[in-house]
């Protein structure tokens, strides 16, 4: 495996990892249909103890450009490719 494809095998795994933080521990909210179609997470719904996780997959999703706000709900996320 060349070091390319390791990193590679890492952002997909932390990926895959905080999207899952995020919908393990929120409630689904909203099913979209349109351009921004598929469902949103609401953030607000993780309890004290899941809220750590819930904030850093968030925060690492959105450096990633991989999470999207709801536009007047921003505890509102969905995770896209």
């Amino acid at each position: 495996m060349t070091k390319q494809e390791l990193q590679n095998l890492a952002f997909e795994l932390a990926d895959e990892a905080a999207r899952c933080d995020i919908e393990s521990n929120c409630v689904s909210a909203v099913r979209c249909s349109g351009p921004d179609h598929g469902l949103y997470w609401d953030t607000s719904s993780a309890t004290e103890d899941e809220k750590h996780y819930v904030t850093t997959a968030v925060s690492y999703l959105e450096a990633r450009k991989k999470l999207r706000r709801w536009p007047d709900k921003p505890e509102l996320v969905k995770v896209h490719e």
